[in-house]
């Protein structure tokens, strides 16, 4: 089981930028939730291409992988996160 130390996230709804990391430096999160707000493509972790369905998301727990890199393939997704490290 993990245990972390603190949660970090978006302070407000965001919009994404093609291909920028949207993540903080540096950081890796052992719990992780986005919701975005269009569907859009994704890469986490250095990825191919995820499919998000609009207002469906993504999360994980301590038993996944970390994630490190979270990165929208469009511009203009709207989107807020939550994560745990």
């Amino acid at each position: 089981m993990q245990y972390g130390s603190s949660f970090h996230g978006t302070d407000s709804i965001k919009t994404s930028v093609a291909n920028e990391e949207i993540l903080p430096t540096a950081s890796k999160f052992y719990k992780f939730s986005l919701m975005n707000e269009g569907d859009s493509t994704v890469s986490i972790n250095g990825s191919d291409p995820i499919f998000l369905k609009s207002g469906i998301g993504f999360s994980t727990d301590q038993s996944d992988v970390y994630v490190k890199s979270f990165k929208f393939l469009e511009d203009n997704i709207q989107y807020f996160w939550v994560g745990g490290r």
